[in-house]
């Protein structure tokens, strides 16, 4: 057992908590995905009738992903991969990210660019 207080003893306590047949990836995940749906108050843990579809698709054929499976799929995604890894995305039964673009992105981009133009303007002036 690693000494009590370091970083390493750390994690040691943190694989205690998982299942021995589960990696940290797969306990992460299932944990947020309960959590959240407990913090938002709705039903969204679990694909059945009558709860909440949040969704995430990530794109196995990414250099990334490619000839993973399964929970190398988590692991890879949680630690080491970004937004660049998520093909599609429904939240509340919403298909909002389609082919790895928002649906509202030049939106939301024109709406970034105008308030970072005007915060540079009022940091210069």
């Amino acid at each position: 057992m690693p000494p009590p207080g370091t970083l390493h003893s750390h994690g040691f306590q943190r694989a205690l908590l998982s299942h021995p047949d589960q990696v940290y990836g797969r306990t992460l995940f299932e944990s947020a995905v309960v959590g959240g749906s407990l913090a938002l108050g709705r039903l969204s843990a679990t694909l059945k009738a009558g709860n909440f579809a949040d969704i995430l698709m990530l794109n196995t054929e990414s250099e990334q992903l490619a000839g993973c499976q399964r929970d190398e799929i988590l692991n890879i995604f949680i630690f080491s991969g970004d937004n660049r890894l998520v093909s599609d995305l429904w939240a509340t039964d919403c298909h909002v990210v389609r082919e790895g673009c928002h649906i509202n992105r030049q939106l939301i981009q024109a709406k970034y660019l105008k308030t970072k133009k005007r915060i540079m303007e009022r940091l210069t002036t």
